[in-house]
């Protein structure tokens, strides 16, 4: 009998142990070098969850191999200035407690492609000629998405993130386009676009529900001139909050100027183009000249920088008198099929 309660106690014991090493690390762990990482499975054996974060700042880890076991990080994975490292290793992890990314050598995130959740906040800064490869399965940011001062930076494989429950910032990035981002239907918080000298469209911001932005910044980003897509449209044709927009091209300099471009319904993120149109001369005094190299026109259109429409043909013309419009600016409208081109003009007296 007393042996049959000895196994039993030995049963139980294992039992529990078990179950209380299914988490660790309330506090959290900061590894500072290769071998803390690869000692983690001996140390805290069994440890799935961690209830803190993990920081890793300024050392020569180069891998999460031994974290393999892990399937939660309550707390926030936070890089920061090292050299070379990915996250390979990680990905037995669904949700994370938080991401920050600061100066850092990562160039992707594939390791993290089974998350579904970000409790708290989403940083990348300071980094330079990273991606977004990697986060294949993110559905939801609780917190702030916070793109900042990022040399060169890739936004892919972001094809199930619907929500974002803070502000969305993407400021004083070496991004080009925003179109990974046509998932997300939902913020919480502010969107702010503000000087990204590469950025010359918005198309990617589609998606995002106006009445979920409680305030919009579009402002000192040299090249941005397309910023008529539909949460932008929406936002500002309802007045559903603040907005400061300027220092940006014509086009998106002002709330009018975005405005005159919303007449003309966007329908997607690749049907509102300009680059196949060229007019001169402009600024025009009387007749502006038109080329293209689109296979048909079916109607041309002209308005002004209240929307309205002072010119409508239904048909090509590769010449319009303006001689009679007021000075100001304007917008060309070439409609190609189910497509919409556009070239903003300034008129002089």
């Amino acid at each position: 009998m007393d042996k049959i309660k000895f196994l039993v106690a030995v049963f139980l014991l294992s039992v529990f142990s078990n179950l209380n090493a299914q988490s660790c690390l309330s506090n959290g762990i900061s590894f500072a070098n290769q071998g803390q990482v690869n000692d983690f499975r001996m140390n805290y054996p069994g440890c799935k969850i961690i209830e803190g974060g993990i920081t890793v700042n300024d050392t020569g880890v180069s891998n999460f191999d031994s974290l393999i076991d892990l399937t939660t990080i309550e707390g926030t994975l936070y890089l920061n200035d090292n050299s070379s490292i990915n996250l390979q290793g990680l990905q037995n992890v669904t949700s994370l407690g938080g991401l920050r990314i600061r100066d850092d050598g990562l160039n992707h995130f594939d390791g993290l492609e089974n998350v579904e959740i970000i409790y708290g906040d989403f940083e990348i800064s300071d980094c330079h000629g990273v991606s977004t490869t990697g986060f294949s399965s993110l559905k939801e940011v609780q917190g702030d998405f916070y793109i900042y001062d990022n040399s060169e930076i890739d936004f892919v494989d972001l094809p199930l993130l619907e929500r974002i429950g803070g502000d969305l910032t993407i400021e004083d990035n070496g991004v080009t386009n925003l179109e990974a981002l046509i998932s997300i239907k939902e913020i919480g918080g502010k969107l702010s676009i503000i000087d990204n000298p590469q950025l010359s469209s918005l198309a990617g911001l589609d998606s995002i529900d106006a009445n979920s932005i409680t305030d919009l910044i579009l402002e000192a980003s040299d090249n941005l001139s397309f910023c008529a897509v539909k949460s932008i449209c929406d936002y500002l044709s309802m007045n559903i909050g603040p907005s400061t927009i300027g220092e940006n091209l014509m086009g998106c300099n002002t709330a009018d100027e975005i405005l005159v471009l919303c007449m003309e319904e966007p329908t997607s993120i690749l049907n509102q183009q300009k680059s196949t149109i060229q007019i001169s001369p402009n600024p025009v005094i009387d007749r502006l000249k038109i080329s293209h190299d689109l296979s048909t026109v079916s109607e041309i259109l002209v308005l002004n920088s209240n929307g309205k429409e002072i010119v409508h043909l239904w048909s090509d013309a590769s010449e319009l008198n303006v001689a009679h419009l007021n000075a100001g600016m304007y917008v060309l409208i070439l409609k190609s099929g189910d497509d919409i081109y556009y070239h903003k003009f300034v008129k002089l007296q």
